[in-house]
């Protein structure tokens, strides 16, 4: 029961976050690209997890999770060391969403257990 409130929280947050967030860009860069499709594909994943439907393979669902979770290492190393005054990004790699390193945990903190399905899957 929880696991479906959870995906229904997750799923209005982020037809909401797609609205309001992307929804006033005048252009999206590659970063808004993949950070929406990467969104859609963490939704889909939660989605198969709540309602034990098989959607894709488990190597799929690995490969995504190993990739999820250097990404947000990386976002977190990013935001909270001074790295990026050493190796900036380009402008079309960088969010346009997430402005501080409070919002990006607070991001990773209510992702956690959408982290732990696409984990789940991949073992599946």
């Amino acid at each position: 029961m929880w696991w479906k409130v959870y995906f229904w929280i997750i799923l209005v947050m982020s037809v909401l976050g797609l609205v309001f967030a992307y929804g006033r860009m005048q252009t999206w860069s590659l970063a808004s690209w993949i950070e929406i499709v990467g969104s859609i594909i963490l939704l889909l994943g939660l989605y198969a997890y709540v309602y034990k439907k098989k959607i894709l393979k488990p190597s799929f669902w690995n490969i995504f999770f190993w990739f999820l979770i250097f990404s947000t290492v990386f976002d977190i190393m990013w935001a909270f060391t001074p790295i990026k005054t050493v190796l900036p990004l380009p402008s079309w790699l960088s969010s346009e969403v997430i402005t501080n390193g409070v919002e990006l945990l607070l991001g990773v903190a209510i992702s956690i257990p959408n982290y732990y399905a696409i984990y789940r899957l991949s073992k599946n």
